[in-house]
């Protein structure tokens, strides 16, 4: 094997899996350098040198028109500034999306599978260690507090409130539970011996991170495959074996813990951990400029006095307010062109994994702002590689 091929496969791997590291501070900087964008400039240029190519996809063409809409949405914003801080982060997102859909042509099917099967299961087992490291490290004093006082940071735990929830190796819990899910999704596609192990520890990880979202998108996914094959019994043992590990699980917790946490816990449902007034508010800024928006980025400045928040925390709200309803318009298009190639690609190879994926990441846009999120891109990548694996020249053309 040429010298050349094998540098791409060892960097295209290093780059995948530079998505899964938290990221850290040179200097008192409110946004954090990511593994990624260290490692970005040295993928991007040597797979330019060796003048690697990619068959998008219809969605994916898409995804490029309502980014490009996005980035002409500066001229009417009134803070630029944020306009073009997010349109950098466009601009390393989709030079990352080119560089993993690129890199990944450069691994065999085989070789693929072994990295996701052995990769997903130390990705996992290092997240679950480094939670409990800091379970039982865990220092106040070393703690990082965001600009309310709220949460806090330390080594593999997120601290809010009353809620000790895991992010791992992740920069956040919501990151980590978007990889649970897929990577459960991947393992129960799969006949090996990383299966159970696989959805054993993406679960257990799941389940710590306590992210109701997460838990949704992922029960959607599996009871989706399950009707796919027409299997209802494991729907009904998996629902009431986890109801039936929560009950057992707050029984055994002291009163003084479990009171608190879980009235904090319910009250946040009720209200959607504060989003449903989020997005009523949401609705009423972007009615006032309802055809273009507000501009790239411009949301932040609507949500400087309510609450704390930065985002409206749903991926379609986040494109009505920027984009106006022309920017919703564009992503409409956008998903409803990947779940039209994903269920494609469903039927025609009786795989229902991608139809799965896609809409376990549907669900996570409801709650999560995904639009700019460099694990969502990374996420997209992954399953259009995969169905370029399956043989489907036609599709990816």
């Amino acid at each position: 094997m040429k010298s050349g091929n094998v540098i791409s496969r060892y960097l295209s791997l290093a780059f995948v899996f530079s998505f899964c590291f938290q990221g850290f501070h040179l200097i008192e900087e409110p946004t954090p350098i990511r593994p990624f964008m260290v490692l970005l400039p040295m993928v991007f240029f040597w797979l330019f040198v060796k003048g690697s190519r990619v068959n998008f996809v219809f969605s994916e063409l898409m995804a490029c028109v309502f980014f490009f809409f996005m980035l002409i949405s500066i001229f009417w914003a009134e803070v630029p500034s944020l306009a073009l801080l997010k349109m950098v982060g466009i601009f390393l997102l989709t030079s990352s999306y080119f560089c993993v859909r690129s890199g990944l042509r450069t691994i065999d099917d085989q070789e693929f599978a072994k990295c996701i099967s052995y990769g997903g299961v130390v990705v996992l087992s290092l997240s679950l260690a480094y939670y409990f490291l800091g379970i039982f490290l865990f220092d106040e004093s070393a703690t990082r507090v965001t600009e309310d006082g709220f949460d806090r940071f330390y080594l593999g735990v997120y601290i809010e409130g009353y809620l000790v929830r895991m992010r791992g190796l992740f920069d956040s819990p919501n990151n980590l539970a978007l990889v649970c899910v897929f990577l459960y999704l991947y393992y129960d596609s799969k006949s090996s011996y990383f299966k159970t192990v696989g959805k054993a520890l993406a679960v257990l990880s799941l389940i710590l991170t306590i992210s109701v979202t997460g838990w949704i998108a992922l029960l959607a996914a599996v009871f989706f495959t399950l009707l796919y094959k027409r299997n209802f019994f494991p729907v009904v043992a998996g629902l009431l074996g986890v109801s039936a590990s929560v009950l057992a699980i707050l029984t055994l917790m002291p009163d003084d813990v479990r009171e608190p946490l879980v009235e904090n816990r319910m009250e946040r449902v009720e209200t959607g951990s504060g989003r449903l007034e989020l997005f009523e508010f949401t609705i009423e800024r972007a009615l006032d400029r309802p055809i273009l928006g507000y501009g790239l980025n411009q949301s932040r400045t609507l949500y400087v006095n309510f609450r704390g928040f930065q985002s409206s925390h749903n991926s379609f709200l986040e494109a009505l307010v920027d984009g106006g309803l022309v920017g919703l318009t564009l992503y409409l298009g956008c998903w409803l062109a990947v779940i039209a190639f994903c269920y494609q690609i469903t039927r025609s190879r009786e795989e229902p994994f991608f139809l799965s994926a896609a809409i376990a990441l549907l669900f996570f846009s409801q709650a999560n702002l995904l639009t700019y999120v460099e694990l969502n891109m990374l996420y997209f990548a992954m399953v259009f590689d995969m169905a370029r694996r399956r043989n489907l020249n036609k599709l990816m053309r």
